[in-house]
């Protein structure tokens, strides 16, 4: 019985003198807490943040999809431009009439003209939209 109790008593003192180098203090907790609540304020706002920016990339990707969409509808306009100014042309030729004299046959040929010339650069631009990854 006494060899248990000086077992007891030495881990019991033991343990006392580990607790008492170790100092835990009231300040080193609150300091915890503190750096807590900080971490998990922080972390709050940078999920918020992160779900609006999810929100307007799915906006954007779905202007993509549309943009894509009126890319394909514009061509087609220009090209059903294309073919009817050179029926109007061929007519107005058959009868001797150079189509130019005609405001709409000129405003048709400016509009087809400005596709044409900024087709590059839009279709440069289409190409960085089409390469946005999906979320």
């Amino acid at each position: 019985m006494n060899t248990k109790n000086t077992v007891f008593t030495k881990l019991f003192a033991k343990t006392k003198q580990d607790l008492k180098n170790q100092k835990v203090s009231l300040a080193t907790i609150e300091d915890l807490k503190l750096r807590t609540e900080g971490a998990q304020s922080d972390s709050d706002v940078y999920d918020n943040m992160l779900n609006d920016w999810v929100i307007r990339y799915i906006d954007l990707q779905n202007e993509v999809n549309g943009l894509v969409n009126m890319a394909d509808i514009a061509a087609n306009s220009m090209l059903d431009l294309d073919n009817a100014m050179s029926e109007f042309a061929t007519n107005a030729e058959s009868l001797g009439i150079n189509p130019f004299r005609f405001d709409e046959y000129s405003s048709a040929t400016l509009t087809l003209g400005s596709y044409e010339n900024n087709i590059e650069d839009v279709n440069d631009t289409l190409g960085v939209a089409k390469t946005m990854q999906q979320l």
